[in-house]
């Protein structure tokens, strides 16, 4: 699809892997992904997601390391 291309608030939860309720209280509170509202349908432009997407990338590991024994 073009990044022009507009996709479902469905399509995008497959995609981020989040239920549509989390996808919801995103958009409520400003956190998700940029989306278009057109009449009382929502939807989501591709390059958009993919910026949101790249933006929250990780370079490192989330845990931290734990030393053994103190050291």
């Amino acid at each position: 699809a073009p990044l022009s291309a507009l996709f479902t608030q469905e399509t995008i939860c497959a995609v981020l892997a989040c239920s549509p309720g989390k996808a919801e209280r995103d958009r409520w509170n400003g956190s998700g992904a940029p989306f278009i509202k057109i009449g009382g349908a929502v939807r989501y432009k591709k390059s958009d997601v993919i910026a949101y997407v790249s933006a929250h990338k990780r370079q490192q590991s989330t845990t931290k390391s734990k030393t053994v024994g103190g050291c």
